[in-house]
């Protein structure tokens, strides 16, 4: 892990843990975080919802979004690449054409596209939002930012 990505996990790290259901203090539970091409901003994101959905405390739900559907398929790739490198994961965590699952928490992930998503009627937990200067039309956005607005936590 670089110094960078050190610094970004100690300040959205805390979020996380709150919508997983612990008592944390300090760090951001909304966060921009803006990366040059190539500085593992998909893979990141990946990995602290997998934390989520493994450490849950409740069940939650997470969302992860993208522009379009080819870059939802990107992040989902980066969640297959921690089952992949962590064989232990892969007893964890079960994978759907929909969703990732943790049965053991009760907790899920659903990738999502801004092309194709059409409901406001979810709540999540976490909304994380990939590539969010590349998104074409507000609507995915302002779906996403009610939600988020539903969960205290």
């Amino acid at each position: 892990m670089d110094d960078w990505q050190r610094i970004d996990f100690a300040a959205i790290a805390p979020g996380y843990q709150r919508a997983a259901g612990y008592q944390v203090e300090g760090g951001l539970s909304r966060a921009w975080l803006g990366r040059a091409r190539g500085h593992s901003k998909t893979q990141d994101l990946a990995g602290l919802i997998l934390w989520s959905l493994l450490f849950a405390r409740m069940p939650i739900s997470a969302m992860l979004a993208s522009t379009d559907r080819q870059t939802a398929q990107l992040c989902r790739d980066a969640v297959a690449r921690f089952l992949a490198m962590n064989p232990w994961l892969r007893t964890e965590i079960t994978t759907t054409r929909e969703d990732f699952r943790c049965d053991r928490t009760g907790s899920k992930l659903e990738v999502v596209s801004s092309d194709a998503y059409t409901s406001y009627g979810r709540t999540s937990h976490i909304v994380a939002c990939d590539e969010l200067s590349h998104w074409q039309r507000p609507e995915l956005w302002e779906a996403l930012a009610s939600t988020a607005a539903k969960k205290p936590q």
